[in-house]
C-alpha cells in the first residue's frame, strides 16, 4: 500500500509540474508576443553577404525619402522609357532605382532584364580576360564531354571542381567561358547545337525522379525540392550543380524548361513565405490549416490543448517533436490566437527546402553573382530563367468561366483588350498571379482544372485587382473605365502578391 501511495504522489507531483509548466508558457505566449516570433526566414546564409545587404538598402523615413518614392511613382513610365534605351544609367545616375526594394518595384521587367544581360556581357568579357592573362587562347571554353545516357552524372561531375565557392574565385570564371559540349560516341563540332542540346536533354534529367531531388507541385507543372533529397548525402552538391547550370543557360542566352513553385523561387531570393505558397506544395494541408482558421476550434475538436505550438516530423525514420515557439509543447492553440499558430506552422512547414534552395542559389550566384539577382522578384527570376511560354490569348479567352458578370460585358471586354496587348513575359505575370504558375497545360487553357474565372467583386474601384490560386480565380472590382482597369491590373502585377488573399 505504501508504494502505491508513493507512486501515486510521484505521479500527482508531475502532473502538478506539467500543469505548472502550461500555466506558465500561456501567460507567457500571449497573442502579442506570439505574433513578434518569425517563421525561419529563407536565405538565413546567404543574407549576410554583402552583396545581398547592398541590394536591400531601407530609406530613412523623412520628407526627402517620401518626396523621392513619390517622384519615382509619378514618373515610373518616363524613368522606364529612359533606361530601355540606356540601362547603364542603373549603374550611374540612377542607381538607387536597382538598390532600393521601394524603387525598383517600379522598374518593368524588360528593364531589369537589359540592365541584366548587360552585366552578364560584362562578366563574360572580364573572365575571357582573365583567361588569355593564364595564358589560356582567345575565346577560350569551357568544354565537356558527356554520354547522352549519363549526361548528368558525367555533366556533374565534369562541373563539380568549379562549384561551391563565392564570386570572384578563378573557378567562378571559368564557368561563364563559353560553352563547349561534344557527346560521347557521336560526330559533330558544337557551333552551338550540341550546347543547345545538352541543356535540353540536361533540363530533362534534372527532374528524374531517380535522383530524388526534386517532385512535382500539385499543379503537375511546376516543380519543388523533395524533402527527402537527403537521402542522397551528396544532395546539396547537386543542388549547387543545378544552380550553376541554370545561371549558365541564362549567361549563355539559353532558357531551360525548368519551372519551379512560387515558394522556391521565394526561398531562392531570400523573400518571406506565406500561408498561400503552403498550396503548390500540399493543397490538402493547405486547406486543413484554412479550416483552423475559418471555424472555431470547438467544432473541430481541436480545443481545450488538443492543439498545441509544436508538431511531428519524420527525420531518417524517426519521429521528432518540433516546437514553433520555445516551450511550444506547453502552449495550447486558441481561437485568439490561432492566426499565429497557422502563419508559424506554414513557415515551418515551408522551410523544409531551405537548404536546397540556399544550395541552388550558391550555384546560381557563382555565375551571375547575388547583386545582379536579387533586382528580380519571384514572378520575374521565373521569367528570366525559363522564358515566357507563348500563350494563345483566343485559347484562353474561350476557355474562361464568368461569376458576377457576362462575356460580353464591358468589364470583360477591357479585360481582354488588355490581356491582348500585353508583352508575353507580362502575359505570363498574369497568368502567374491568377493560378499560381506561370504554364499552360500541354493541351491549352481547356486542361486548367478549375477552369480559369473572372469574378466581379464588390467593393471599392480604389483596390487592387485580387487571385485566388486554389480556384484558379481572378477578381475584378467594378472599375469605371477601361484606363482605370488597365491600370489596376498593371500594378497588382507590379507589386507582386499584393493582391492575393486566402479565402
Amino acid at each position: 500500500g505504501g508504494a502505491g501511495e508513493q507512486k501515486v504522489e510521484g505521479h500527482d507531483t508531475a502532473a502538478d509540474a506539467e500543469a505548472a509548466a502550461e500555466a506558465a508558457a500561456n501567460a507567457r505566449w500571449t497573442p502579442k508576443a506570439l505574433a513578434a516570433v518569425k517563421p525561419p526566414a529563407p536565405g538565413e546564409r546567404f543574407r549576410r553577404h554583402a552583396a545581398f545587404r547592398s541590394m536591400q538598402a531601407e530609406l530613412r523615413p523623412g520628407p526627402g525619402s517620401a518626396r523621392l518614392l513619390s517622384l519615382v511613382a509619378r514618373n515610373r513610365a518616363l524613368l522606364n522609357a529612359v533606361l530601355r534605351r540606356n540601362p547603364s544609367l542603373l549603374e550611374g545616375t540612377l542607381a538607387p532605382l536597382a538598390r532600393l526594394p521601394a524603387c525598383r518595384r517600379h522598374l518593368h521587367f524588360d528593364v531589369k532584364r537589359s540592365f541584366f544581360r548587360q552585366r552578364l556581357r560584362k562578366l563574360r568579357q572580364r573572365a575571357q580576360e582573365l583567361a588569355q592573362g593564364d595564358g589560356a587562347p582567345p575565346n577560350a571554353s569551357l568544354r565537356l564531354q558527356v554520354r547522352r545516357n549519363r549526361v548528368f552524372e558525367d555533366s556533374f561531375q565534369q562541373l563539380r571542381a568549379h562549384l561551391g565557392l563565392r564570386s570572384g574565385s578563378a573557378n567562378d570564371e571559368v564557368l561563364r567561358r563559353r560553352l563547349a559540349v561534344t557527346f560521347h560516341g557521336e560526330e559533330g563540332v558544337d557551333a552551338g547545337g550540341l550546347t543547345r542540346e545538352w541543356y535540353s536533354v540536361l533540363a530533362r534529367e534534372i527532374f528524374n525522379a531517380d535522383y530524388a531531388l526534386f517532385r512535382a507541385a500539385s499543379d503537375g507543372a511546376t516543380y519543388q525540392p523533395n524533402p527527402l533529397s537527403y537521402v542522397n548525402p551528396d544532395h546539396l552538391e547537386y543542388f549547387r550543380f543545378v544552380g550553376a547550370v541554370i545561371g549558365k543557360a541564362v549567361c549563355d542566352g539559353q532558357l531551360l524548361d525548368a519551372h519551379f513553385t512560387q515558394s522556391f523561387y521565394k526561398h531562392i531570393l531570400g523573400v518571406p513565405v506565406a500561408l498561400a505558397d503552403v498550396e503548390a506544395m500540399e493543397p490538402d494541408y493547405h486547406r486543413s490549416l484554412g479550416n483552423i482558421l475559418s471555424t472555431p476550434l470547438a467544432d473541430l475538436g481541436l480545443d481545450g490543448g488538443a492543439l498545441v505550438f509544436a508538431c511531428e516530423e519524420q527525420r531518417f525514420g524517426q519521429v521528432e517533436t518540433a516546437e514553433l515557439v520555445p516551450e511550444g509543447r506547453h502552449v495550447a492553440v486558441t481561437d485568439e490566437n490561432k492566426a499565429e499558430y497557422v502563419r508559424l506552422r506554414a513557415g515551418f512547414f515551408l522551410a523544409c527546402m531551405a537548404p536546397q534552395a540556399e544550395a541552388m542559389r550558391e550555384g546560381l550566384a557563382a555565375v551571375v553573382t547575388d547583386a545582379v539577382l536579387d533586382m528580380f522578384g519571384e514572378r520575374e527570376l521565373s521569367l528570366l530563367l525559363a522564358g515566357a511560354q507563348e500563350i494563345d490569348v483566343e485559347d484562353w479567352r474561350r476557355n474562361t468561366a464568368y461569376s458576377g458578370l457576362e462575356e460580353g460585358s464591358r468589364l470583360a471586354t477591357w479585360f481582354w483588350a488588355l490581356v491582348g496587348d500585353l508583352r508575353a513575359e507580362e502575359r505570363v505575370l498574369l497568368l502567374r498571379f491568377v493560378t499560381g504558375c506561370g504554364s499552360v497545360p500541354p493541351q491549352g487553357f481547356s486542361q486548367l482544372a478549375p477552369r480559369f474565372t473572372l469574378q466581379i467583386s464588390p467593393g471599392s474601384r480604389a483596390r487592387l485587382p485580387s487571385a485566388a490560386c486554389c480556384f484558379n480565380l481572378l477578381r475584378l472590382p467594378p472599375y469605371a473605365s477601361e484606363d482605370e482597369l488597365r491600370r489596376r491590373v498593371t500594378s497588382a502585377l507590379l507589386h507582386g502578391s499584393a493582391g492575393f488573399s486566402f479565402q
